[in-house]
């Protein structure tokens, strides 16, 4: 006896935080927390608290987070401009 199930699609659509769409579909790679943490040289648990606060777009996949490495250059970009207006 076969069943018939109705999948949902949109079901299976991953929730996305913060990130780059466009990045991401152009095919550019995704760092992961230890490897931004280590271009930055800060802790795992400061890049943590820059994508809680929003400060650094990220996706989540699954249950890790990971950065488009244009979305890094740009967070840097953009620090650069703050300091510089100092």
């Amino acid at each position: 006896m076969s069943q018939n199930i109705t999948a949902n699609p949109q079901s299976f659509i991953p929730p996305i935080s913060h990130g780059s769409l466009g990045a991401m579909a152009a095919g550019v790679g995704l760092l992961t927390v230890k490897e931004v943490a280590t271009l930055l040289r800060v802790s795992t648990d400061s890049v943590y608290g820059l994508c809680a606060r929003g400060e650094l777009p990220h996706v989540r996949v699954s249950n890790a987070i990971r950065i488009a490495q244009a979305d890094l250059t740009e967070f840097i970009v953009r620090r650069r401009r703050a300091i510089e207006r100092l």
